[in-house]
């Protein structure tokens, strides 16, 4: 899944992949798929923006951000 980092704080990763990118059922189902991840503490989405707010375990941020990348949209139903 391509995106932008709008913001990067330890344990806290704001995400961009802007308007349109996921529709509001895709976008329950990233959720979905990136809280399976035992280093990601909660997980928000916005489909309207393509936003994606990711609270992990410190020392995750690169784990986190491989998994978001390997996320294909059409995987997402």
């Amino acid at each position: 899944m391509k995106y932008q980092i709008i913001y990067d704080q330890p344990g806290r990763l704001r995400l961009r992949s802007g308007m349109y990118a996921f529709t509001e059922q895709q976008g329950y189902s990233l959720a979905a798929l990136l809280r399976q991840n035992p280093a990601v503490l909660s997980v928000e989405v916005t489909y309207r923006n393509g936003g994606i707010l990711i609270y992990y375990k410190d020392g995750y941020r690169d784990a986190v951000l491989q998994l978001v990348s390997s996320i294909k949209k059409d995987a997402l139903t």
